[in-house]
């Protein structure tokens, strides 16, 4: 790389040059197709998915059969022509720099190993889909055999969630592959889990409560990585800790306030921390870290019966001597009260009067509601039909993308195809002046959302993962 700046810098020194020039130099000294590769990447929209077949199900000596097309979130087939380069990236002990130039070919997969994975390392910009099961079954006894790294497990976990919400991978290979996770000590693969596990949550959380998938879905998750997760790193941090350690802990109390919010155990222990730290604030640090304040309210606010709770923490939040990070910290978890009538008065503090959030702030009380669950994602979008003229009024002369995240939140958060069409309509008839492209943006999403709920709750999805969930559960 070196060499080719270097050419290139030489070869134009005073004068001018375009993109092409440096793709040239580079391809000069490298005696590869540079150019051509670059291109397919830097003047095409999108990027590819790399799809990976087996047909001899085997997993040594083998020829796999590749192919690649344009990755669309919603699952839709494209028709165009594109094609690009992609670098293969085998690994684990497959060095080589072999490159995808075609629409499909085959490749021989010359490995010792058990397993492999393509992207090795996750360097390039792709999305690959296993179509093989045994390959599948092979990178899951690799994970748990320690052998995958945290990149690769990230990689692996964010592919499949993405084409199980584009329809291309069963969801039952999701719930497979999660279980591999139990013990894991990454917090930047925690990171990776709780986005993956909340947008499951979130998705199941729209469909009809007979199904018991959500409530199937908590039990196996909680038992099998949450609960051991817990066990592991703890309420409080100890002497000497190392950041990634605390940071691991916010994440796996952020999902034990999701999926555990009405264990015995974990309520006794929040409500213990809680007040105890309510008791003297600026000498509980240690009982209740900045960090895990947030997850500790809400499991507080879901298990508290009347407004004692909900009204303390509003007290709180006039304190002059609260820092900002508490505040907003209180102001995202008032949302997880049970109650429809405080939930409204949450919604309120976005309008103004005594008890209204600074301007700055609105997005964390209506994004509390919103993202608490079905029933807080309807009536954030009541609330904001409802209410919508008063709070343009308070943002009057203010960034217009404060009104345009205040509706993603608020009409984004309902995964429900129904809705998509109610928001269009609603927005048609009442536009936002210099929104069109972001609600018409907001909309796509919640139709993309609501067809990866009902994939969920589908005939043909919906038993597997009853039943894969009834096993890791036990």
């Amino acid at each position: 790389f070196r060499k080719g700046l270097a050419l290139y810098m030489k070869r134009h020194a005073y004068g001018t040059a375009s993109t092409g020039d440096l793709w040239a130099a580079l391809g000069e000294v490298s005696g590869r197709p540079v150019a051509a590769a670059m291109e397919s990447w830097t003047r095409q929209e999108g990027f590819p998915l790399l799809v990976v077949d087996d047909a001899n199900n085997t997993l040594r000596g083998k020829r796999l059969h590749l192919s690649q097309r344009r990755f669309l979130a919603d699952g839709t087939e494209w028709e165009g022509d594109e094609v690009w380069h992609i670098p293969l990236q085998p690994g684990p002990d497959l060095p080589t720099s072999d490159v995808l130039a075609v629409r499909s070919g085959t490749w021989d997969a010359r490995t010792a190993k058990d397993w492999f994975k393509f992207n090795f390392g996750q360097v390039a910009p792709y999305r690959v889909l296993y179509a093989s099961k045994a390959v599948r079954s092979a990178q899951i006894a690799a994970i748990l055999a320690g052998q995958v790294s945290g990149l690769d497990r990230i990689g692996l976990l964010l592919d499949s969630l993405a084409l199980v919400r584009q329809g291309k991978l069963p969801p039952v290979e999701l719930v497979f592959l999660l279980a591999a996770f139990r013990g894991e000590q990454s917090a930047h693969v925690w990171e990776a889990l709780v986005g993956v596990l909340v947008s499951l949550h979130r998705a199941m959380s729209f469909l009809p409560p007979e199904t018991g998938l959500l409530e199937r879905f908590e039990a196996s998750m909680s038992n099998d990585l949450i609960r051991p997760a817990l066990a592991l790193c703890g309420w409080s941090s100890t002497a000497g800790e190392e950041d990634l350690a605390r940071q691991r802990r916010a994440l796996v109390l952020a999902l034990t306030a999701r999926f555990l919010r009405h264990d015995q155990a974990v309520v006794e222990e929040a409500m213990h921390r809680f007040y105890r730290w309510l008791e003297d604030p600026s000498a509980a640090s240690a009982v209740l870290p900045d960090d895990v304040k947030s997850s500790v309210f809400k499991v507080v606010l879901a298990n508290s019966e009347g407004h004692s709770a909900y009204r303390k923490l509003r007290q709180h939040t006039r304190r002059g001597d609260v820092p900002q990070a508490v505040r907003l910290s209180i102001f995202s978890a008032l949302g997880s009260t049970s109650s429809r009538e405080l939930r409204m008065q949450t919604l309120q503090m976005a309008l103004g009067g005594r008890d209204a959030v600074r301007l700055q702030d609105i997005m964390y009380p209506l994004q509390g509601v919103a993202s608490s669950d079905a029933s807080g994602a309807r009536l954030a979008w009541q609330w904001f039909v409802e209410r919508r003229t008063l709070l343009e009024r308070r943002l009057k002369g203010a960034n217009v993308r404060l009104l345009g995240s205040a509706i993603q939140a608020a009409a984004g958060s309902v995964l429900e195809a129904p809705h998509a069409a109610t928001v269009e309509g609603h927005f048609a008839e009442h536009p936002a002046e210099g929104l069109g492209r972001s609600v018409a943006q907001t909309v796509e999403a919640i139709r993309t959302e609501a067809a990866f709920v009902d994939r969920l709750g589908s005939p043909a999805n919906l038993p597997q993962l009853l039943e894969a969930l009834k096993t890791t559960s036990t």
